[in-house]
């Protein structure tokens, strides 16, 4: 189970927040919050966790595990994102290629529901696919969550598996280290979908035409039924001993990163510019549609739209169109999120060869850890911000901020696993 703050560290915090907050309701902090994650190839996840051939000698990226290296190279690396771009470094030590235990979630492939499993371990056995045993489903937030994918063949003919992770990682160690409830952030895409097509709503199919997506089918489908075993969990009593304590669950948000596909033409379906010319109607319908969509989820759920690599203006105008609708109809229930300054920027240093690193793959934010990082952090501090966590009220990073740097360190040591 979780540590939770000792009394007096909690009279502390709630003595500062006081000081620099309007007094707000009681915390809910016994209540699993749940995060619903959709999207294409960029919220599956394209950061590696640890170097291998295909990060050294193919990509030439860096990974999780070098940006959290203590050789002099990963220090210099890490040393030189500025931080008024990665928020995240704030907070990232080491432990983050560890698990949290206050945190969960969970991979599905948007394209036919498949549970995906957690690379948790380095493959250490190139050519044998039955080893490592990874897990499967619902796990502790951990690297590993990204997309599931071979790296193929290497010059000598053996294979390995790769471990990926994607902005859940670093929004759930923001989310962890704010909040005080357990997370379960729950994670359903495939890289290469339209929301005009593969992910269409059904509002969308009923006034404006064209099929259900059957990955909003597959998505909804999925996250009934891990919202249907909760339930069976709590039936028989045994949701606290899975989730840190929990007494039930709520469904407190949902994060969208999509929209490079709608760039391009669709063989035999639409054009990119019917697709951008209805994102904005497609957006809002998806979101009403999953609220909508089952009554445990709230009809005002937050919805965060986050912008993807596509950096597209007319994009990101229909992105912003969308969250005023949404805002409109239900007042402070979305967010336009940029990420504009993760795209052609920040991307030197040298890899543990002392070569440069690569500076292509823009599609996927340069392949660059600190990016994946800094999305899932801006996304949990967008969370916090809007008070998008549910019946829980958390304190804003600036009020948080007031607290002494070894207090933080201290709560940050205490919520992960060893």
């Amino acid at each position: 189970m979780p540590t939770k703050l000792g009394l007096p560290l909690l009279l502390a915090v709630g003595s500062l927040a006081l000081s620099t907050s309007p007094p707000t309701a009681a915390a809910n902090t016994n209540t699993l919050k749940i995060y619903l994650m959709a999207g294409q190839s960029n919220m599956e996840g394209q950061g590696y966790t640890w170097d291998n051939f295909a990060t050294v000698d193919n990509w030439n990226v860096p990974s999780l595990d070098y940006l959290s290296g203590a050789s002099p190279a990963s220090k210099a690396y890490l040393a030189s994102l500025p931080e008024s771009v990665y928020g995240f470094k704030q907070a990232f030590d080491a432990s983050w290629m560890g698990a949290r235990n206050d945190a969960w979630s969970v991979n599905y492939l948007s394209s036919n529901g498949k549970v995906l499993q957690v690379r948790t371990t380095r493959d250490t056995t190139p050519g044998d696919d039955s080893l490592p045993a990874y897990p499967v489903g619902i796990q502790p937030l951990s690297p590993g969550f990204g997309k599931n994918g071979s790296i193929g063949s290497r010059n000598n003919g053996t294979n390995m598996t790769p471990s990926y992770f994607g902005l859940e990682l670093g929004m759930g160690h923001n989310l962890g280290d704010a909040m005080q409830s357990p997370l379960l952030l729950f994670k359903s895409s495939k890289g290469g979908t339209t929301l005009a097509v593969n992910w269409r709503p059904p509002s969308a199919a009923a006034d404006r035409g064209g099929n259900v997506g059957s990955h909003y089918i597959n998505t909804i489908n999925r996250f009934k039924g891990v919202l249907d075993g909760l339930d069976a969990d709590l039936a028989n009593g045994v949701l606290d001993d899975k989730y840190g304590g929990a007494s039930g669950y709520e469904v407190a948000g949902f994060v969208w990163m999509q929209g490079w596909n709608e760039q391009y033409n669709q063989s035999g379906g639409p054009t990119s510019a019917q697709m951008i010319a209805e994102y904005a109607h497609n957006m809002v319908d998806l979101v009403e549609d999953i609220r909508a969509s089952d009554n445990r989820i709230p009809n005002n759920m937050p919805a965060i739209i986050v912008e993807s690599a596509d950096q597209n203006p007319a994009i990101n105008a229909q992105r912003l169109a969308a969250a005023n609708t949404l805002n409109a109809e239900k007042a402070g229930s979305a967010v336009f999120l940029e990420m504009n300054n993760l795209i052609d920027g920040h991307y030197g240093g040298l890899n543990a060869s002392g070569n440069p690193f690569n500076k292509g793959y823009g599609s996927h934010f340069h392949v660059r850890p600190e990016n994946y990082l800094e999305i899932g952090w801006r996304v949990a501090d967008t969370i916090i911000e809007n008070n998008f966590t549910g019946s829980e009220t958390v304190p804003e990073p600036t009020t948080l901020a007031v607290l002494a740097a070894g207090t933080l360190a201290m709560l940050r040591r205490k919520r992960r696993t060893p």
